[in-house]
């Protein structure tokens, strides 16, 4: 943040209630001339109406923080945003979304991201037990892509929570018996009100 407008951030982080402090964090994100500062302070906005449960509010701010950011880091914040979009049950949204950016040149990360979000909207749409099928195949057939490595444990939680197959559960405890995803399954953990993908 810059000198000039860190006063006034730190009288915001000085409000007991988050509410007062959105909406003061709203004003101060006017007030900001920096595109820097605009990032920082939208993203801490998203942060926080994310962690407050609020996701369609969530949702805009990351892509406001988005308009803010070099395309890389944009590219990160409309998946973010897709995120929330897809946590609201919001589809249409999170498919635009994605289509905006799947014709950008994308980190592994980032192309692994939409991959599975696309999936996930498109298990959020199905409509009868049967339509799952294809999806979960495909979302199977990611536990075994090397450079989703890192998206595996989460992946056969979902597989497991979809389906309730033992193999998933075995394979994530297995695998990756100290994951947080393998923490939910041995009662360990529990999820938060938000997504754990």
């Amino acid at each position: 943040i810059s000198p000039s407008l860190q006063p006034e951030v730190k009288k915001l982080l000085e409000k007991e209630n988050v509410h007062t402090l959105v909406s003061s964090l709203d004003t101060l994100l006017q007030k900001a001339t920096l595109t820097t500062d605009k990032e920082i302070l939208s993203c801490f906005g998203a942060s926080l109406y994310k962690l407050m449960g609020d996701f369609p509010k969530a949702s805009l701010w990351y892509e406001k923080t988005a308009q803010f950011a070099p395309e890389e880091k944009g590219i990160s914040y409309i998946l973010a945003s897709v995120q929330c979009s897809l946590t609201e049950g919001n589809t249409t949204k999170a498919d635009t979304l994605l289509k905006s950016v799947s014709k950008k040149t994308v980190s592994q990360l980032q192309k692994n991201l939409i991959k599975v979000y696309a999936l996930w909207s498109w298990i959020y749409k199905t409509e009868k037990t049967e339509d799952l099928y294809e999806p979960l195949v495909i979302l199977e057939s990611y536990t075994s892509v090397e450079s989703m490595k890192d998206m595996h444990p989460s992946l056969l939680l979902i597989l497991f929570s979809l389906t309730q197959k033992d193999a998933y559960k075995e394979s994530l405890l297995k695998k990756f018996p100290n994951s947080p995803e393998a923490l939910i399954i041995k009662e360990k953990a529990q999820f938060l009100p938000g997504p754990f993908w």
